[in-house]
């Protein structure tokens, strides 16, 4: 901890017997033991994982330009904004749902890593993010940075899914329903122009892309 005097250090303690809740605790050199709150120690004493950055994408909503998301089977889904106007570019180029990608922008932007589960994995395969299971979700700001997510399986135990960025090691968990966040809505501008034309192309059904979860597996319903 810091001082007016430098650098102060917090010794802790075992429990005090027969006062719940309450701890040993001394300050540096200071002789004098104290007794305090478990809790209130606790919200400053934290180990180093504590104040790890738990925001996936770093970046805000309004700085997306575009966003890729690839499935592990089936083609990938490409969206882009130029002059605040989202257009689909992939697997067909046509209009999209402004509020649809707007929402798509929002959700990676602010979702939170849960837990750092793996810092050097050797097989990613546990967490479905080897090159064969995982889905790729690629960010673009308006600097042209990219930012790129492996998305693996769902931890049935804690309900939450697998994520590792790309060029990184650590493997942590988001939220399990970010997957059918991102992929819930239909991002193609509904008009009878383009209802006739979906209706003509078999790799889109009621909504360009969607998840669902199968046997513990994320998979892309993609009709043919």
């Amino acid at each position: 901890l810091g001082g007016a005097a430098g650098r102060v250090g917090v010794l802790r303690g075992r429990a005090v017997p027969g006062r719940p809740g309450e701890v040993y605790a001394r300050m540096g050199g200071d002789p004098v033991v104290y007794v305090v709150s478990d809790a209130i120690l606790g919200s400053v004493v934290r180990d180093a994982g504590y104040y790890r950055d738990r925001m996936l994408a770093r970046l805000s909503a309004a700085d997306v330009t575009a966003v890729e998301l690839t499935p592990a089977e089936g083609e990938a889904l490409l969206l882009e904004k130029t002059d605040q106007t989202w257009r689909l570019k992939r697997p067909k180029e046509m209009d999209a749902d402004e509020s649809s990608a707007d929402e798509l922008a929002r959700e990676i932007a602010g979702v939170r890593i849960i837990r750092y589960v793996d810092e050097a994995p050797r097989d990613l395969s546990r967490y479905g993010l080897d090159e064969k299971h995982a889905h790729l979700i690629r960010v673009v700001d308006q600097s042209k940075a990219e930012q790129s997510f492996r998305v693996g399986r769902v931890d049935d135990a804690n309900k939450d899914v697998f994520v590792q960025r790309v060029g990184q090691d650590a493997v942590f968990t988001v939220k399990e329903s970010f997957l059918g966040d991102v992929a819930r809505s239909d991002y193609l501008k509904r008009s009878e122009e383009h209802t006739s034309e979906l209706q003509s192309h078999s790799f889109i059904s009621y909504a360009v892309f969607c998840l669902k979860k199968k046997n513990n597996t994320i998979y892309y319903p993609l009709l043919k």
